[in-house]
């Protein structure tokens, strides 16, 4: 095949624009195509060979693509028995005059979905976090960022309290926390002058 034919141009050409996204790189068409051939047992190496035999290419292409879909039908079956295999939650449904209601916030249910999925906003709720809203393209969000308390060790002198940030944030979510540290030190040192707990953590 010409290396000016349209289908050579398409598989061996590269991306004019981009860069590495989260996840994963952009793969290029030829990328995505070997990874293909490589699923249905035909050597990428190979392909040009097999494709001057246009009778052979034909016959290895629908054999090793029927092959292929039956594996991938079978292993989507075997993924479905062990999901219907696995043992239901052990939970108790909590009825109050007919409607499921959660023992720790009272909260009423309509679905037993939706008192199913609920304990884990208990869960979530019972780790240190604290609550905070960003603003988005589409408008705001919450976030819920988890939190640690650092604990004055016996030999250690107490000092000015400090605070530390992890994780990927941009340069306005730092100064907004300690902005937020600040305010917090100054409305409880009005509200309760003798409570040094953010001065000395």
């Amino acid at each position: 095949m010409s290396d000016e034919r349209v289908a050579n141009r398409i598989f061996y050409s590269e991306l004019q624009d981009g860069k590495r996204k989260q996840g994963g790189q952009r793969l290029r068409y030829k990328d995505v195509l070997k990874r293909q051939m490589k699923q249905c047992s035909i050597v990428p190496a190979r392909w040009e060979t097999f494709t001057k035999d246009r009778t052979h290419w034909r016959r290895l292409v629908n054999t090793n693509v029927t092959k292929f879909e039956l594996r991938r039908l079978k292993a989507l079956d075997a993924k479905r028995d062990e999901l219907k295999a696995r043992q239901p939650a052990a939970l108790s449904y909590n009825y109050i005059a007919g409607v499921l209601t959660c023992s720790e916030c009272s909260r009423t249910f309509s679905t037993k979905s939706g008192y199913e999925s609920h304990p884990r906003a208990h869960q979530r709720r019972s780790q240190p976090e604290s609550e905070t809203v960003a603003v988005t393209e589409y408008g705001g969000s919450t976030l819920y960022i988890e939190t640690a308390l650092r604990n004055t060790f016996k030999d250690e002198k107490l000092t000015a309290g400090s605070m530390e940030l992890t994780g990927h944030l941009g340069d306005v979510m730092k100064e907004s926390a300690r902005i937020a540290l600040t305010v917090a030190r100054n409305f409880l040192s009005d509200y309760s002058p003798e409570n040094n707990f953010l001065n000395t953590r």
